[in-house]
């Protein structure tokens, strides 16, 4: 049986490793797994954290090192259960609007075959893909989220972010659906009164934008976010329905302000905003207040094709959230990576993300973390060159920070296109060997966090009673799920059943950084 240091001499794909940090001189490997286990993963990650910040002012976490902290955290069933539940109504409202906009011409999933792979548990499950509609719930939701983070990061660590405030902009003035007159969309011209939806929301943003620049400019006031949102109803009186779109800003002085000052400013900025209404309802209690879905998906539903259609026309590519501010330069200078190119223009990605840290005790807390990005292998084409033959197999597109996708227990996922358990190519059993080693790395932190064998997680996840007994249900088996090693404490580090466990780091990665700071914590 081999222990998890002895498996630190073998390779791990290179995606696993985050970016170098140079140093000379480095020392050889030591037991990292088992030292983590005999000191706690609390209590070792707090100690690395520091040492690592002050010794090479490296201020952002990696995911391998929010994969080892998070892997096998656990929430409670019932509370598990209901997210699901509320997952599954907004999948079928999502459905249901893909299905509205297809019929009548417009498409709105995407032709990739993608699954998520749990690298722990082993299940597998297909992923409805949509083009980016911004009212369609599951894009909605998967845009809202990180923006939502990011803005309590950035609350949490502005110096005046007690005194953030949120206002409210919007002119009363209902527009039916279908336009102003009410139309068919079938043979007849675009007209100006079609689009009045679309001619508000355009009008609407740059009046934020012209807002946010006589704020900072006159009172030192600094707009940091617009978000547009809409509601659908039938209007009062004729009963048509209608919908109603309003701005919501957060904005926070720079300075103090007297209070006669601030009375000024109020009823100055309601004159900024010509012929639409202006409210400020005070300091920010709640960033969910701010950061909403554009749209209540509840309220699409009531909508014919016709109607579904001419939402998605009047919404086509505009922004229904804007950073604006110190929050957009916080953004660009923290989350940003930018490389200036050979020809001496820059070309820019976002390198990093804010993500919770989950920790035993209970406790979470936002943190940033850098994305490494898997670099390309295979064929060696670029993506916009033809490729021949059929598509390629077992496309990796990427490791998941662990998610409770499958279970009530967060594990990482492996994000697959046209996923085979029998490749037939030399890249499909390539990508399937990467698949392997990664659940190797991920089945002892699970372990090792204190997370009950996958079968039991399942169990507990889809409520069956044998849960209770600490029994497994019996569960489809997955070519890649590795076995279950029993770990246990012992001088010399922790011994385990199965096969070896293959987290052994490359030159010069935070593997060596991890390694260095055990030998002298």
């Amino acid at each position: 049986m081999a222990t998890a240091s002895e498996s630190l001499n073998a390779r791990a794909p290179d995606w696993w490793m985050p970016d170098p940090v140079p140093k000379e001189g480095r020392p050889g490997r030591i037991e990292y797994i088992d030292r983590l286990v005999a000191d706690g993963p609390r209590r070792f990650h707090e100690q690395y954290e520091r040492e690592q910040r002050r010794k090479y002012n490296h201020p952002y976490q990696s995911q391998e090192f929010v994969t080892v902290l998070n892997t096998g955290r656990a929430m409670s069933p019932d509370a598990w259960q209901e997210r699901r539940s509320k997952d599954q109504v907004m999948k079928d409202q999502t459905e249901a609007l893909a299905d509205a906009l297809e019929r009548t011409g417009i498409p709105a999933r995407g032709d990739n075959n993608v699954v998520a792979v749990g690298l722990v548990t082993g299940e597998i499950e297909s992923l409805n893909t949509y083009r980016s509609v911004c009212f369609l719930p599951s894009v909605a939701q998967r845009d809202r989220r990180p923006m939502l983070n990011e803005l309590r990061l950035f609350r949490h660590k502005h110096k005046s972010h007690q005194f953030m405030r949120f206002a409210v902009v919007t002119n009363g003035q209902t527009i039916p659906i279908g336009g102003m007159p009410p139309m068919d969309i079938e043979g007849l011209p675009k007209t100006d009164s079609y689009f009045e939806l679309r001619h508000r929301i355009q009008d609407l943003n740059r009046m934020c934008s012209r807002f946010a620049d006589w704020a900072r400019n006159e009172w030192d006031i600094d707009v940091l976010f617009r978000g547009t949102e809409f509601t659908i109803k039938k209007r009062d009186g004729d009963g048509v329905m209608s919908a109603h779109p309003h701005a919501n800003l957060l904005y926070t002085p720079r300075r103090r302000l007297k209070k006669r000052e601030w009375d000024s400013f109020l009823s100055q900025a309601a004159e900024q905003f010509e012929g639409y209404w202006w409210k400020d309802c005070g300091v920010l209690v709640d960033p969910n207040e701010a950061i909403k879905y554009a749209f209540k998906p509840a309220e699409l539903t009531r909508l014919d094709d016709a109607g579904v259609r001419w939402l998605y026309e009047q919404t086509f590519r505009l922004k229904m959230t804007q950073p604006m501010g110190e929050f957009q330069q916080w953004r660009n200078d923290t989350l940003w990576e930018h490389t200036e190119l050979e020809d001496g223009s820059t070309r820019s990605r976002k390198g990093r993300k804010v993500i919770t840290l989950e920790y035993a005790d209970g406790s979470r807390q936002l943190d940033i973390v850098s994305v490494r990005k898997r670099p390309s292998h295979g064929s060696g084409k670029r993506d916009d060159e033809p490729r021949e033959g059929p598509p390629p197999e077992n496309v990796l597109m990427s490791i998941t920070t662990p998610q409770r996708r499958f279970s009530p227990y967060a594990e990482p996922c492996a994000l697959v296109m046209n996923y085979t358990e029998a490749p037939s190519s030399e890249w499909g059993h390539g990508a399937l060997y990467e698949i392997q080693e990664s659940a190797k790395v991920a089945r002892p932190i699970w372990d090792m966090n204190g997370a009950p064998p996958p079968e039991v997680a399942l169990a507990v996840g889809r409520g069956q009673a044998a849960a209770k007994d600490g029994e497994a249900g019996r569960v489809a088996p997955f070519s890649v799920h590795t076995r279950s090693p029993t770990a246990e404490r012992r001088q010399g580090g922790v011994q385990g059943q199965g096969p070896p466990v293959d987290i052994s780091p490359g030159s010069t990665t935070e593997w060596d950084e991890l390694e260095e700071y055990c030998a002298t914590a």
